[in-house]
């Protein structure tokens, strides 16, 4: 099986590639997609410079590895971040917002692979799993971006561990269960 595993840190994406932990992850690569509104100060002309500069880098870097999942037939992509992207009360404030091209970029990428997408964040730390991206096509038509599932993990205010299990029979490829240390 080959899964491509995409990360936020690039310290970490070595590790687990030195290390192979995990041998059905295929490829590994990196990222910066952080927290806190993305470092966007519209009072700080570098600072917003800086922010747009990481926003085109990520975006490249996404076309690339879903290109490389496509080629290379990987059952499924994992993209792991630290920026909590949905902000505000609808995803269509999201897509506006300062992570709203990475945000729209994982959405075009993902339908064009097809395959299943697994995003995991942390930032406000509460435990998620939903499918934000879902649009529906009406009774008849099945929706669109159903094959990504976001995965917010456990923070500071409550230190906790979710396992996820990844399991090629099953068509959604990816499970998940929090673990409790009572």
């Amino acid at each position: 099986m080959k899964i491509l595993l995409c990360l936020g840190t690039l310290a970490l994406a070595q590790s687990i590639a030195a290390n192979d932990p995990l041998a059905e992850f295929q490829d590994v690569s990196s990222m910066n997609v952080t927290g806190s509104g993305n470092g966007y100060r519209y009072d700080d002309r570098n600072a917003l410079l800086e922010a747009q500069e990481r926003n085109a880098a990520n975006v490249a870097w996404l076309r690339d590895s879903f290109r490389i999942a496509r080629e290379n037939a990987y059952k499924g992509v994992v993209i792991a971040v630290h920026a909590e992207m949905f902000w505000g009360e609808s995803s269509n404030q999201a897509f506006r917002g300062p992570h709203g091209i990475v945000l729209r970029e994982i959405r075009t990428a993902s339908e064009r692979y097809g395959g299943p997408v697994l995003l995991v964040h942390g930032d406000s730390h509460e435990f998620v799993v939903d499918r934000p991206f879902i649009e529906s096509q009406g009774e008849l038509e099945l929706p669109r971006y159903a094959n990504i599932t976001r995965l917010e993990v456990f923070g500071a205010a409550e230190v906790r561990a979710v396992q996820v299990s990844v399991d090629t029979v099953t068509p959604w490829l990816f499970g998940f269960e929090p673990l409790y240390n009572e």
